[in-house]
């Protein structure tokens, strides 16, 4: 998992061969009028799906992972908590590995990490990186997310 800032986003563009690109379309969809929704980009190698949502309780939340794409989530207004536990040592697997959604659920662990993300605020989530995202921080909080969905290679 990497934490970082839109400032600081490009550092991290030589680790996937796509995420100049995702990169570049976050930043212009983040300065466009909000449109939720699934967002066609670049094919089967990156999609963009905006979200705008109420976060909701630790309590009951499940941490999901993927295998085909890196999540960079990129906060545009709002604020939350993002649980994170290793995908690999999650112990209460409640939905298998699905690869038609490229998802796998499980119950959150009590030893997961939360971080704070604050409008602004990127992660970037590897396959190994299990995470339970739109936790309330503060309460609950109206948050507006982008999300691209980057092709692992």
């Amino acid at each position: 998992m990497i934490h970082t800032t839109i400032a600081d986003l490009s550092r991290y563009s030589a680790l996937n061969p796509y995420f100049s690109a995702a990169f570049e379309i976050l930043a212009k969809m983040s300065a466009q009028p909000f449109v939720p929704g699934r967002h066609e980009v670049d094919g089967d190698n990156i999609y963009v799906v905006a979200l705008d949502y109420d976060t909701h309780p630790l309590e009951g939340a499940k941490s999901e992972a993927h295998k085909k794409y890196i999540d960079v989530m990129w906060i545009v207004s709002g604020k939350e908590q993002l649980g994170y536990y290793p995908t690999a040592a999650h112990k209460n697997i409640t939905m298998e590995y699905n690869e038609t959604n490229d998802c796998l659920l499980a119950d959150i662990e009590k030893e997961s990490t939360l971080v704070q993300f604050y409008a602004g605020d990127v992660v970037i989530l590897f396959p190994e990186d299990g995470h339970a995202p739109g936790l309330d921080l503060d309460g609950t909080q109206h948050v507006r997310k982008l999300i691209a969905k980057v092709r692992v290679v």
